[in-house]
Parts: C-alpha cells; sequence; structure tokens
C-alpha cells in the first residue's frame, strides 16, 4: 500500500508536467488543460514546478561552486563514475498552499527529495547526515543493502555505497519505523538508473 501510494505520487508529478508543457503559444499562464498556477506562496514555501522537477537530477539546478557541495563525480578506471552526494534530513515547515503549513521531514530542504541519477555500473556512495527530530534512514529501491534496523539517530551520520543496478526508475525513502509516517511527511525521492551505453543524458528540454 506504501509503495502503491509513492508510486502515484510520482505519476502524478509526470502527468502534471505532461499536461504544463503542452500549453498553446499565447496561453502560458493556463497551462494544463487551462487550470494553470492559482494563488501565490510565500518566500519560502515549497514551490516545487514539476517541470522543474522532472530536468533537475543530481543537483543540476545549482550553480557549480555551490553543487560541489553536494554532488561531486570521479571517473573510475572501468570507464564508469563515482557519484557522490551528501543529504541531509532536516525538519521544514512547507507552504503547500497559500496560507496552509505542512510540518515535513525533508532530504536536504525539499518534498519529494533530489533527484539521483546514475548510469548502471556507476558506484553511488552518499553521505547522510540525520539534523532532525526522529531516527531516520535511507532506503533505496534496486538495492538493499540498507535494513530498516540500521536508524541514523539524531546527529548522526551514514555514508551508503553500492553500485548503480539494476537501470530503471526507482524509489528512495526513510525506512525507519514507522514507515508510513516517514514517507507521509515527506521523505521519498526518485532514484534513476540509465543503462549502460544508451548515450548523454538530456541537458534541456524544449
Amino acid at each position: 500500500m506504501v509503495l502503491r501510494k509513492i508510486y502515484w505520487t510520482v505519476t502524478l508529478i509526470l502527468c502534471a508536467a505532461a499536461l504544463w508543457s503542452q500549453a498553446p503559444s499565447g496561453y502560458e499562464g493556463n497551462k494544463g488543460l487551462g487550470m494553470g498556477t492559482v494563488g501565490t506562496t510565500g518566500e519560502d514555501a515549497i514551490g516545487i514546478d514539476p517541470t522543474t522537477y522532472l530536468r533537475t537530477w543530481n543537483f543540476n539546478d545549482l550553480p557549480e561552486d555551490v553543487r560541489s557541495s553536494f554532488y561531486r563525480e570521479t571517473p573510475r578506471e572501468d570507464g564508469s563514475l563515482l557519484r557522490e552526494y551528501w543529504f541531509t534530513a532536516v525538519d521544514r515547515e512547507i507552504e503547500v498552499a497559500p496560507g496552509v503549513v505542512f510540518p515535513a521531514w525533508t532530504y536536504n530542504g525539499q518534498v519529494p527529495g533530489p533527484t539521483i541519477r546514475a548510469t548502471e555500473g556507476d558506484l553511488v556512495r552518499i553521505y547522510f547526515t540525520n539534523a532532525g527530530t526522529r531516527p531516520h534512514t535511507m532506503h533505496f529501491h534496486g538495492y538493499h543493502g540498507s535494513l530498516p534496523e540500521d536508524f541514523v539517530f539524531l546527529g548522526d551520520s551514514f555514508t551508503y555505497e553500492f553500485e548503480a543496478l539494476p537501470f530503471g526508475v526507482h524509489l528512495y525513502h526513510c525506512h525507519s519505523t514507522r514507515l508510513t509516517q516517514h514517507i507521509h511527511k515527506g521523505l521519498y525521492g526518485v532514484y534513476i538508473v540509465d543503462p549502460k551505453g544508451a548515450g548523454p543524458w538530456p541537458t534541456s528540454w524544449s
């Protein structure tokens, strides 16, 4: 049931992005079935645009000098990459609608969490710090080396390392108990593994 809820959350984001991108010329203010963005959000609102979220992985939306604090890649002898990520679990109030605030638990201050993207065979290394108020973890579908009992307690850190396999679109989420509560509060995101030899990733969409 929990996985089904996550699946539909990701699906809705993808559908919203598709509708947004199909607005005819001159109707940019009413994209996607004439709906558009309704209302305004505060300065600290979550403010995730579905199309921006779909175009963002490995912190590629950040300036290079800032991005290097969250993501680095190093070539390996076999031609693959070592991809290193810095994630922090932190409590944050997010405005989900004008004047409606939700007390979220987040990865790096956003919901859904930052998208992790690698190529089949890459080595993924994630430095995770828990700056929240509950024990948290990171659990990756496609890799099951992180177990529910491997809690990262308040103020502690843990390093996850695994080979990016199999290729496909996966989820990651907190696996601390109660699982449903931690996902409901915002601790989930997308983990993408591209097939080896699939070619360069797009840098922009039109």
